[in-house]
């Protein structure tokens, strides 16, 4: 009662306020982020090419620096060398040999930056519903690529049209569908499993099944005694998926439907003692793997069958690492810039061969960036198995299954990228660097220690304008590349015709070093004044060419087409020589050979006339 007048208690008591957690919100937009980033790449060729990573890759750099305006900084270690590692990229553009690609390159390396400042702000439960929602696409892709028939002579290629890479991501996400399947006990993922291994044999990567046979024995034995519920359960998985990949060789359909049962049969077996289990049904199965393996003949089972150091791809593979030798031991320290060996290769191969990538991320690094660059990556790989490790050595249960999960697939990433040019593909990359970094940091999380926003407030500042910064300029790289790409994509009556010119003239005023359109513009150019005499177009492409060669000044294609403008443009002799020249630096080119013959034909039929 207060002056006469009664209160009820329940308006004398203040109700208490209700927080809403901000870390939550935070994580859950990271969460979509990320997502949102994973779907796209599987639909843009893992953000293999320029045009789609540029682009892409702006966009979430402006993410990135809204989410990390207000949330949480990265402590390990590995982070900060990652990012030396990308500075030191953009620092050796400066002298490339190609300035123009050493750029492009950069920024698809620099694509992981964004996607660990924003993976670092995802709670424990949405680390883990990031990998499972992994698993799940995946898992739903196989059936999609073998219904949109997403093979290349008789390999599954998926929707990164490669099937190397297809098998090693597929594999990856099998190995975190295991470590699931551990962790919640739920009969689903094994299906799962069998779908995966489905696919990764479809792939018809050797290097990936051998992988497959070392690592998933290893994973269930890390995993510890007490923590193998469904042993029995995944080696059947296994098996069936390797039945089910070999009944594609009769149809598509019948894939489906062993799918199908082997799913159903699996869910009834869950029944079934592990012991019953492993003594009748796997043996029967694996049985029934090498009856069906033996009698098929395809092109795929040969491939599966043949694995051995002599195969076509390793001896060609052990040319192209002895001509990366060659060149590391010309320039060793500094490097030549990103995407060297594409230009390179010529100058130093011992055989003929064209091959856009070196099918080895340690000498590609090594051409790239130098010994430097080497020795941050490997220290990068270090303290990423340092923090796997010291968290496994006190880890129990659940946690021990995370970590070994996440160790196995990021080192099946680490050891195929020794093979093969698996890193070139940002969602790759992005993915390795999550498994390292960011998803042990949360198996030891506890309580996270507030920042203060006062100390830091300046460097939350300028690292969010930077990223804005470089979202501007990706955007507009990529934006110039896609202007290359619709002049590419013209009909090739329409190509000399001045819509593509204008293209590349629009492309050339983004790019900030736009060697590629300047070549490009002279070939269109020259193709013209061949078609009409049109002498205009001649001293336009000869302008061009120079421009193209003071920016790439050893790039072969480059060289080529100044000899045949100076040809076109009466400079004969000269142009004879330049191209002899060219002949003898490059002696497996046969288009320099042949043009060379050409000439010389020319100038024996005007001297006999």
């Amino acid at each position: 009662m207060l002056n006469g007048v009664i209160i009820p208690i329940a308006h004398l008591v203040k109700p208490p306020k209700i927080y809403k957690n901000p870390e939550n919100w935070k994580s859950l937009t990271s969460l979509v982020v990320l997502t949102l980033f994973f779907c796209i790449a599987l639909f843009q060729h893992g953000l293999l090419f320029k045009e789609e990573y540029l682009t892409i890759g702006g966009i979430l750099y402006a993410i990135a620096a809204i989410i990390f305006s207000g949330g949480r900084m990265p402590s390990h270690p590995a982070f900060y060398v990652l990012t030396a590692f990308v500075f030191l990229y953009f620092l050796v553009t400066i002298n490339a040999i190609n300035r123009q690609e050493s750029l492009s390159v950069s920024f698809r390396i620099a694509i992981v930056l964004p996607l660990l400042l924003i993976a670092v702000q995802l709670t424990k439960e949405h680390a883990i519903a990031l990998v499972r929602m992994l698993v799940y696409i995946c898992s739903g892709w196989v059936i999609l690529g073998v219904l949109f028939n997403q093979f290349r002579e008789g390999r599954f290629e998926g929707s990164l049209e490669y099937a190397n890479t297809w098998g090693i991501l597929l594999l990856t996400a099998l190995i975190l569908s295991l470590m699931l399947s551990a962790l919640e006990n739920k009969i689903h993922y094994i299906c799962l499993c069998s779908l995966l291994t489905s696919g990764v044999i479809l792939s018809g990567s050797r290097t990936v099944l051998v992988l497959l046979i070392v690592t998933v024995p290893v994973q269930y034995l890390a995993f510890g005694k007490g923590n193998r519920r469904n042993l029995p359960q995944v080696s059947l998985a296994i098996s069936a998926g390797m039945i089910s990949a070999l009944t594609y060789t009769w149809s598509k359909w019948a894939f489906i439907c062993s799918v199908l049962i082997v799913a159903l049969f699996i869910l009834f077996t869950q029944k079934i003692q592990a012991r019953l289990l492993s003594i009748t049904i796997i043996p029967i199965l694996l049985v029934l793997t090498g009856v069906i393996f033996c009698s098929s003949n395809t092109t795929l089972l040969q491939r599966l069958i043949h694995i051995n150091p002599h195969a076509s791809e390793w001896s060609s593979r052990l040319g192209y690492y002895n001509d990366a030798w060659l060149m590391i031991k010309d320039f060793p320290l500094l490097g030549y810039g990103g995407g060297a060996w594409n230009i390179l290769q010529y100058q130093y191969q011992t055989a003929a061969y064209s091959v856009r990538y070196l099918h080895n991320h340690w000498l590609e690094t090594w051409i790239e960036s130098g010994v430097v660059g080497v020795l941050l990556f490997l220290t990068l790989v270090l303290l990423f198995i340092w923090k796997g490790i010291s968290v496994f050595r006190i880890a129990e249960n659940s946690t021990k299954i995370w970590v070994v999960g996440c160790l196995s697939a990021f080192g099946c990433l680490l050891a195929h990228s020794a093979v093969d040019f698996t890193f070139d593909y940002s969602i790759l990359f992005g993915l390795w660097a999550l498994l390292g970094l960011i998803i042990p940091i949360h198996l030891n999380e506890t309580t996270q220690k507030k920042e203060s926003l006062h100390t830091r407030r300046r460097l939350r500042i300028l690292v969010s304008l930077a990223l804005v910064i470089i979202s501007y300029i990706s955007i507009r790289l990529g934006i110039s590349e896609s202007l290359i790409l619709q002049a590419e994509q013209l009909p090739s009556h329409l190509k000399n015709n001045p819509q593509a010119i204008q293209l590349l003239e629009r492309s050339s005023s983004l790019a900030f070093i736009p060697s590629d359109q300047h070549s490009r513009m002279a070939y269109l150019l020259l193709k013209d004044y061949l078609e009409t005499n049109n002498s205009t177009n001649l001293n336009r492409a000869a302008t061009e060419i120079n421009y193209a060669l003071s920016m790439n000044p050893r790039d072969v294609h480059v060289l080529f087409l100044r000899c045949q403008i100076d040809y076109a443009q009466g400079n004969r002799k000269s142009a004879k020589l330049e191209l002899q020249k060219l002949k003898n630096q490059f002696p497996f080119r046969t288009d320099i050979q042949s043009e060379l013959e050409k000439w010389e034909r020319a100038s024996a039929a005007i001297s006999t006339s």
